[in-house]
């Protein structure tokens, strides 16, 4: 159902990389190759985005990405690990941070704040539907 990269060595301490919106997992094709021989790095496309499954159900909640970052986690059995989001990412991460505070060793937060611009997001949705045609957005 998801889609991921998987950079490093297995047995290296892991590391899970959350793209931010409109983007993918390649978004760290630049960031990995620094890190992966220290650590086991795998970025996956969150639901909607990349090479993964759009929902069926259309629900791209915050609720609904932090329970797909559980159930990866889950899949890939990670043990505590080392979470990094940008963006969109990094607010699914704080969330699934706050609920799973056990399983991660360290988050990292790249270009996002302890809430959004509601007007702000709603440009950025118009725009993005009228160059690509992304009804899903204004839900």
């Amino acid at each position: 159902m998801f889609h991921y990269l998987d950079w490093g060595t297995a047995g290296r301490p892991p590391m899970l990389l959350l793209h931010g919106f409109n983007q993918t997992a390649h978004t760290w094709d630049e960031f990995c190759p620094r890190v992966f021989q220290a650590y086991h790095v795998r970025a996956f496309d969150q639901r909607g985005h990349g090479d993964t499954q759009w929902a069926p159900d259309k629900d791209y909640s915050r609720d609904a990405m932090v329970q797909d970052i559980a159930a990866i986690v889950r899949e890939l059995v990670l043990p505590p690990f080392i979470l990094i989001g940008m963006s969109m990412g990094g607010a699914n991460a704080m969330t699934y941070t706050s609920r799973y505070p056990t399983t991660v060793k360290a988050l990292v937060l790249v270009d996002v704040g302890q809430r959004s611009n509601k007007r702000g997001s709603t440009i950025s949705a118009a725009w993005l539907v009228s160059k690509n045609g992304l009804p899903w957005m204004l839900q």
